[in-house]
């Protein structure tokens, strides 16, 4: 963002955005017709839970020889591929030895990005690791 004074009189500023954003430029006295570029810069990796968002906030630009605040209005989306499901969790009940059952579930992109999934049935311990053998999972 270049930042002018056009006016005939210093001016200092001061720069300031909140998280994910930021500004390179706290606070600069420009003269008369003076301009100074101050880089914002998005974080995308601000919230580490890798779920799609549009982030909005304001770079605020106050000044010390007036009491105008100028805005300016910053936009930062992430995305990543963020699958949905219908079902939390895929209860089977108690079954006979031999017997099977077969549950359904749905699967969304609900984000703009690709999604490319595998499956795999976790295993915590040694009798998990058995059973996961019991499992079959199509697409």
């Amino acid at each position: 963002v270049r930042l002018t004074n056009v006016s005939p009189l210093p001016l200092t500023l001061a720069a300031r955005c909140s998280p994910p954003f930021s500004v390179d430029l706290a606070e600069v006295t420009l003269g008369a017709s003076e301009g100074k570029v101050a880089t914002v810069t998005f974080d995308p990796t601000f919230d580490a839970d890798r779920v799609s968002r549009r982030h909005e906030a304001k770079l605020s630009i106050s000044y010390r020889e007036h009491p105008r605040t100028d805005e300016v209005a910053l936009v930062g989306d992430t995305a990543f591929p963020n699958l949905a499901f219908d079902l939390a969790e895929a209860d089977f009940g108690c079954l006979p030895n031999g017997a099977t059952r077969t549950l359904s579930l749905s699967i969304t992109n609900s984000s703009r990005v690709a999604a490319t999934y595998e499956w795999a049935i976790a295993a915590d311990s040694v009798e998990s690791e058995a059973a996961a053998g019991l499992f079959g999972v199509l697409p």
